[in-house]
């Protein structure tokens, strides 16, 4: 995952998800800014992490960036996340 404390979503790939994962199609989101064209999402899922349910927006596999996942801000905020760099 790349932590990105300007991302006020959360993303993950597809290929991240375990079968058990329930993808809600009817959520889903166009994307500007992560690439150069709009990506639109899959639809988002709920997984626990760090004990809490936090709802991830799922992209394509596809989508050319290294990393598997985004933690937006507001999972940084909500669990009183400090980064100094």
């Amino acid at each position: 995952f790349m932590v990105d404390s300007g991302s006020g979503l959360n993303l993950i790939k597809q290929k991240c998800l375990g079968p058990h994962v329930i993808l809600d199609k009817t959520n889903s989101l166009s994307l500007q800014e992560i690439a150069s064209e709009i990506i639109i999402t899959l639809g988002a899922v709920s997984i626990f992490i760090l004990g809490e349910l936090t709802e991830f927006y799922v992209i394509s596999d596809l989508i050319g960036f290294a990393r598997d996942g985004i933690p937006g801000n507001r999972f940084l905020r909500e669990r009183s996340v400090i980064l100094n760099y």
